[in-house]
């Protein structure tokens, strides 16, 4: 099954949520302010050395901004203010789990994630920063591996096993995100390259 195929599929399993968000009056600002403010508690459960129950929340929190724009569209509600609120409470999300990681109580025990998490959150801005760079000047930019899914994705499981199993498969977790992230950030890059038959300039 290719990346579209499960996109439709993780499409069709949220259509109940967003049935009952929609007949409910619930606009998608409010969802992805919702999804927001649930990842914010997530990122506290980080700092606190709760990992297993901070996965669960960030699930929660990943769930609802899934569910906004699918709610978006449901209503007719699609707009660019939307879209960016929608992209923006994302790296916030990301960002606010990573300073998480950094400032709490795993950091502490597991030293090493004061060098890897920085980098993996700089990976991840750079992927959506290359992309967001690229569609400006009209060149569609969705390769590579590490998008947000994925990020966000080992970033769950990645709490869940740290919190239930070891807690150094966190940082085994978070530098497979740095790699996956820059990795992906270069291949985007190179696709930027390519389309446009200009090197990348600074």
């Amino acid at each position: 099954m290719d990346q579209k195929s499960l996109l439709e599929a993780g499409r069709r399993l949220l259509d109940p949520l967003v049935a009952v968000l929609a007949d409910s009056g619930v606009r998608p600002a409010a969802v992805t302010v919702l999804g927001l403010a649930i990842t914010f508690l997530a990122s506290v459960l980080v700092w606190s050395g709760d990992l297993f129950f901070a996965a669960v929340l960030l699930s929660l929190g990943s769930v609802l901004d899934a569910a906004d724009g699918a709610l978006a569209r449901r209503l007719r509600m699609e707009s660019a203010s939307g879209a960016v609120l929608d992209s923006t409470a994302d790296r916030l999300g990301e960002a606010l789990v990573f300073i998480g990681i950094i400032a709490g109580e795993t950091a502490r025990i597991q030293p090493v994630l004061l060098y890897l998490a920085p980098a993996a959150l700089c990976g991840s801005f750079a992927v959506s920063y290359v992309r967001a760079r690229a569609e400006g000047v009209g060149i569609e930019c969705r390769v590579g591996v590490f998008a947000r899914t994925e990020r966000l994705l080992v970033t769950i499981f990645g709490l869940a096993l740290a919190g239930l199993w070891d807690e150094r498969i966190l940082p085994v977790a978070v530098g497979i995100l740095a790699l996956g992230s820059f990795v992906t950030a270069s291949h985007r890059l190179w696709h930027v390259h390519r389309s446009s038959g200009k090197a990348p300039g600074s």
